[in-house]
């Protein structure tokens, strides 16, 4: 008897579940494949006629991406992405006659192609108004300042964004400033325009530390924080021969330690100063000062410098030194013309740019600092307080003996001596004993660090591993005790990377609540790059970090951009903007190629102005939010600020600058014979190892940029950006801001 075969059961229709037509295999196929392009660069070639049709479409503006962007504009960080397109019905495709009635429609992300333009995409939004600049700002003057629509405004952003396409120079331009920084303690003010409660004063407690922890230091005493070799003799402080000026007519100047140099006297409209910090610097930063003591500081500012013992001296990663091990930070002051009264060359200051003036040095004990973070948020002690020594500033740096220690800076008037305040050149040496609060592991040493807040630092260990410290808690314990509190606990610790951590960023962006509203929590997101070429976001909540991307190369910078909406780093000798936002899908561009390896880069709150800090000894600025689109008339071009020479020969430095713009490709990586440059190896004294905007002392300080070079040659320029042409789109910044009405249709290319 024959045997029989189990009957096949039906199978259901799934495309009438789905709502889909009822079409053939096939057809579903085509119509899943033409609906949006995967972007893959595995994909099949496209015949001639359809590549010459996407060339078109970009060549003229890629209306499509245009018409996503205001699809965009105005949703929130937790929308972007949701966005939906329509699918195509497939033409002459009949209706099945079991089909249910349609009850929703088929909803797919907007993907972006492999000819996708980048677009800046703000992670948060700010409703409301945020001020900006009435007039051109000055240095040590008030800035004069007006209410404006904030980003998030309909199609504000859209503008703002194209707008900041036709900056041509080396600085942001004054007429676009706005601070797009943002800090929990602000959601506690009311998160408000004034920068009073965008960035409110914190540990307003008095007395953080007592005078009696602070030791002046003897000349004779200071000379073990001055420069030692690695056998432990101290030796005598060399001078720096350098030639400044214009080129074929430059000069000679000899700086010594704590010498300076104003390049108004060379230039007549440089605004820029050269010190010498004595050794090579590793670490430098701007200290914030609130608002409302500016004016008692007639615009003063300060800047924190903390130099290596000597110039043979090599940090080693991961190894921590035993304490007591003598070192020094230098704290720096630019000052009004107003205020010079020093006994030095006349070449030391400027009519109009002031000069720089070394006023304190710092003697710790804890080895040199990898890293140094003034706290983001003014912490200054009111200048007007009746009580003295005031507070500067809380100082937090990474140091070699593998702690992360935080100090209360003391403002210079008020422990200079009388001849010190007259003039003299020599700073005041003060003695910490002791920090305020130390964090140590101890498998392993701290490396790199951020603050989030006033509250918590993220920490980059040695050993791969990510740490997240709160300090609110030491610093509460110690105004009750006036003692120093145990080293605290880390609220977080992972590992992230297999090699020791160069660099961390904290995503300083708010988080939402259930109902979708913003909250005051605390920042959750850390970027960090690594030895080991890794690019990593950690969400502290979260068990596992995510890889942003990975390189072939050491990647020594990262840093993070509220302008781009993304971090900046360093991809196969390109810096890279990648974009957080879902709608860009993690997808990035490269804006410069430098001639050397990256060995810093810094973004501001202020302005989408990028600064790089090269080995080729060079220090370099470029607009992240340029226009990528092809053919377009206005250039995209990098901006060299300086340009430090050493001859190995003579010995002699000498320092370039007043470069031409230079012209880059819309399209990085498609090299072409012409397009091939050679690289070589330079001497290490001439690395810029470190830039740094100026990132909390108001609008109208935004276009300082501090940076730091292995020889121990610091400098500080004052830069501004310059619109394409001298002509401001929408008919000016008024109807870019839509305070005004202004033509919606304007083509950025038109003439």
């Amino acid at each position: 008897m024959p045997k029989e075969l189990r009957r096949r059961p039906s199978r259901p229709n799934y495309a009438v579940l789905l709502s889909y037509d009822d079409q053939g295999e096939d057809d579903i196929g085509a119509d899943i494949a033409d609906e949006a392009d995967s972007g893959s660069e595995f994909s099949p070639g496209k015949g001639p006629a359809q590549a010459n049709q996407e060339d078109d479409g970009n060549s003229s503006g890629l209306s499509d991406l245009e018409e996503d962007e205001d699809m965009l504009e105005g949703l929130s960080s937790s929308d972007v992405g949701n966005a939906a397109v329509k699918p195509s019905k497939p033409i002459g495709v009949k209706k099945s006659a079991a089909q249910t009635p349609r009850t929703s429609r088929h909803s797919a992300v907007v993907l972006p192609s492999i000819h996708h333009r980048h677009r800046a995409v703000p992670l948060y939004r700010k409703d409301g108004t945020v001020q900006r600049l009435l007039k051109k700002p000055r240095l040590f003057h008030p800035s004069e300042l007006a209410l404006t629509n904030s980003w998030s405004t309909h199609n504000v952003g859209t503008r703002v964004a194209k707008a900041w396409g036709y900056n041509v120079g080396p600085g942001p331009l004054w007429d676009l400033l706005e601070d797009r920084g943002w800090y929990s303690e602000s959601m506690k003010q009311g998160n408000g325009a004034d920068e009073n409660e965008r960035r409110p004063r914190v540990y307003l407690e008095p007395r953080i530390q007592s005078p009696a922890d602070l030791i002046l230091l003897a000349d004779a005493e200071a000379s073990l924080y001055r420069r030692k070799a690695l056998n432990g003799s101290l030796e005598p402080q060399p001078s720096i021969k350098c030639f400044f000026g214009e080129y074929g007519n430059q000069q000679q100047k000899e700086l010594h330690r704590f010498s300076r140099l104003a390049m108004e006297n060379l230039f007549p409209q440089s605004i820029a100063h050269v010190f010498n910090a004595g050794a090579p610097v590793w670490a430098l930063d701007w200290c914030p000062i609130h608002p409302d003591d500016r004016g008692g500081l007639s615009g003063k500012q300060y800047l924190a410098v903390a130099p290596l013992p000597s110039y043979d001296y090599s940090p080693q990663i991961g190894i921590k030194v035993a304490r007591p091990n003598p070192a020094c930070i230098q704290v720096w002051s630019l000052n009004p013309p107003s205020g010079s009264h020093v006994k030095s060359e006349p070449l030391s200051h400027g009519a109009n740019s002031g000069f720089m003036k070394c006023e304190l040095v710092l003697c710790i004990d804890t080895g040199p600092a990898h890293d140094l973070k003034w706290c983001p948020l003014p912490s200054n002690e009111p200048i007007n307080a009746t009580y003295s020594p005031r507070r500067l500033g809380l100082l937090a740096g990474a140091f070699e003996d593998g702690s992360v220690s935080i100090f209360s800076v003391l403002y210079p008037e008020d422990v200079l001596s009388e001849a010190q305040v007259a003039g003299a050149d020599e700073p005041a040496y003060v003695k910490v004993s002791d920090p305020l609060v130390r964090l140590e592991l101890e498998e392993t040493a701290c490396w790199s660090i951020d603050w989030a807040n006033s509250e918590v630092i993220a920490v980059g260990c040695s050993n791969g591993n990510i740490s997240s410290l709160d300090v609110s808690t030491t610093h509460h314990s110690f105004i009750k005790t006036g003692c120093i509190a145990a080293a605290p606990l880390p609220t977080y610790y992972s590992s992230v990377h297999q090699t020791a951590i160069r660099s961390v960023a904290w995503v300083r962006t708010p988080t939402l609540s259930p109902t979708g509203e913003l909250t005051s929590d605390d920042p959750n997101v850390v970027i960090s790059s690594s030895y080991d070429g890794l690019v990593a976001a950690t969400d502290i909540h979260a068990p596992c970090s995510n890889v942003v991307y990975r390189t072939r190369d050491v990647v020594n910078s990262v840093c993070y951009s509220p302008y781009a909406g993304g971090p900046i780093s360093v991809d196969q000798g390109q810096v890279k903007v990648t974009s957080f936002a879902p709608s860009m899908l993690n997808k990035g561009h490269a804006v410069i190629e430098p001639d050397g390896p990256v060995w810093s880069l810094n973004a501001s709150d202020y302005h989408p102005q990028l600064a790089i800090g090269v080995a080729d000894g060079s220090c370099r600025t470029t607009n992240t939010l340029r226009n990528t689109r092809r053919g377009g008339t206005v250039p995209f071009t990098s901006h060299i600020v300086y340009q430090l020479d050493y001859s190995r020969e003579t010995g002699e430095y000498r320092m370039l600058e007043h470069f031409l713009p230079k012209e880059i490709e819309k399209v990085i990586g498609t090299k072409t014979k012409a397009s091939l440059k050679a690289v070589g190896a330079w001497s290490p004294q001439i690395s810029v190892t470190r830039v740094v905007w100026n990132n909390g002392n108001g609008l109208g300080n935004a276009s300082l940029l501090a940076s730091a070079t292995a020889s121990g040659l610091c400098r500080v320029d004052w830069l501004t950006g310059r619109w394409s042409k001298n002509r401001i789109p929408y008919d000016g910044i008024e109807g870019i801001r839509k305070e005004v009405e202004a033509d919606e249709e304007m083509d950025e290319d038109s003439e």
